[in-house]
């Protein structure tokens, strides 16, 4: 098994990813919202807030922009299957090595 800092590191390692791939997308989606008026808030500040811890908890509003950008979506998908085959991959390997090792051990009379 991975430590929890292994763990929490893998997952930042994801998240940065995904973040990287989608930025451009998500800073136009929240232009087309603050022109179209459809974030709540006095400030840039609360209307951010909403667009990035609101709206998006809406799963509607998240099938509509991966549905607009399937590109976007694709690669998002790509990159998350591609981490776990990575991710998994150590634990994995080390089983399979500890269990042949075992095998390979004299059995006990």
């Amino acid at each position: 098994m991975l430590s929890s800092e292994a763990e929490a590191s893998l997952l930042e390692g994801l998240a940065r990813r995904l973040q990287s791939l989608s930025t451009r997308t998500l800073i136009l989606e929240l232009n087309v919202a603050r022109v179209m008026d459809e974030l709540p808030g006095d400030t840039p500040q609360e209307r951010f807030h909403h667009f990035s811890t609101v709206r998006f908890q809406e799963p509607r509003v998240l099938v509509a922009v991966l549905e607009e950008y399937p590109v976007l979506a694709r690669l998002l998908a790509t990159s998350t299957e591609r981490w776990l085959t990575v991710s998994l991959e150590p634990p994995r390997a080390h089983r399979q090595r500890e269990g042949a090792a075992r095998a390979e051990l004299p059995r006990r009379p």
